[in-house]
């Protein structure tokens, strides 16, 4: 599950979360969820990631939740399963001192962002780092999904988020034992 603020890439980075694990051969499902307001709204999404067919889109624990706010913090944030990861922007993010079930992977999203060359894009550094914890879809699936979703027209935008996937993706090897 991906949630934040609309705005901030969550549903583009469900979409291409989806579009990597079919690329790896996986069965897929992306469902995305938002309110009437989209731009600064609240949202999230689920993709479900199988070897088997899939039976719902509907995620009621996620093995995986990467989080871009404080609000969908407080909403989602004690959803993961036990073995979980909660993978959130420590930038934004003032976790509380309540247990939470799995583990929690605070990554400092906005300034790795921005050391890539745009802070707006968080949701990159985020996806990278769930790329390292989930080594499943491997990170050229990944980076070709993106080639895929991104115009050539933006050239600039795709380097920067190629730019974010690296460093989450490192950064988080802290993280892997």
């Amino acid at each position: 599950m991906i949630a934040g603020f609309g705005g901030q890439g969550i549903l583009f980075t469900g979409r291409l979360l989806a579009e990597a694990a079919l690329a790896a051969g996986y069965q897929v499902t992306w469902y995305p969820s938002y309110g009437p307001e989209q731009r600064g709204g609240t949202c999230h999404c689920a993709v479900v990631i199988s070897e088997e067919p899939i039976g719902s889109p509907v995620v009621d624990q996620p093995d995986y939740l990467l989080v871009l706010n404080q609000p969908s913090w407080e909403r989602f944030a004690d959803m993961t399963s036990e073995q979980g990861y909660t993978i959130y922007n420590a930038d934004v993010i003032g976790t509380s001192a309540a247990q939470r079930p799995g583990h929690l992977i605070p990554i400092p999203a906005s300034q790795l962002a921005k050391e890539a060359g745009d802070p707006r894009v968080a949701n990159m550094v985020l996806f990278g780092a769930l790329l390292r914890l989930y080594p499943q879809i491997p990170i050229a699936d990944a980076q070709a999904s993106l080639r895929s979703l991104i115009s050539p027209r933006y050239e600039n935008l795709l380097n920067i988020d190629l730019k974010c996937i690296d460093a989450g993706y490192a950064f988080a090897g802290r993280f892997c034992s």
